[in-house]
Order: structure tokens, then sequence, then C-alpha cells
């Protein structure tokens, strides 16, 4: 069994896998263990794309990440509405 923050290492390694941590600024913003204790949601924030034409940062994202507790393997990466 991995911890949470060993999930949460997972689900950043993913995201930088993904390319989302190469332009925009990637935090935590939340974690959940689910009921059973099998799975773990890590929320990870975003902002998309470059600043705008006032120097104001793009809209902020977030992705859901569903980490297996038992090997760390992500399972499902989803887009969560703020």
């Amino acid at each position: 069994m991995i911890d949470v923050k060993e999930a949460v290492a997972a689900a950043a390694r993913y995201s930088e896998y993904l390319g989302l941590g190469e332009k925009e600024l990637v935090s935590l913003e939340e974690v959940e263990i689910s009921d059973d204790e099998n799975l773990c949601y890590i929320t990870l924030g975003y902002q998309e794309g470059p600043l705008g034409t006032l120097g104001l940062p793009g809209a902020r994202k977030y992705k859901v990440f569903t980490v297996d507790a038992k090997d760390g393997k992500i399972r499902a990466m989803k887009m969560r509405k703020p």
C-alpha cells in the first residue's frame, strides 16, 4: 500500500508525463481517499495557456487523478469543473 504523499507524487509525475507541468503552474488542490481505502483521488490545478494581453493568467483548470492505493498506478484522469 502507498501513502497519500506517494499518491500525490504519482499524480504529479503523470501530469508531467502528459506535459501539464511544462508551461503551466501545477499545484495540489485536493486529496480524497475512498471509503475502502483502495483509491486516492488527487486534484491538481494548473493555469491554462500563457498570460493574456493584459498580463493576466489564463483560466484555472483542474484534473482529478485516481491512484490505486495498492500499487500507485494511475487508473483514471478526469477534468473537474470548479
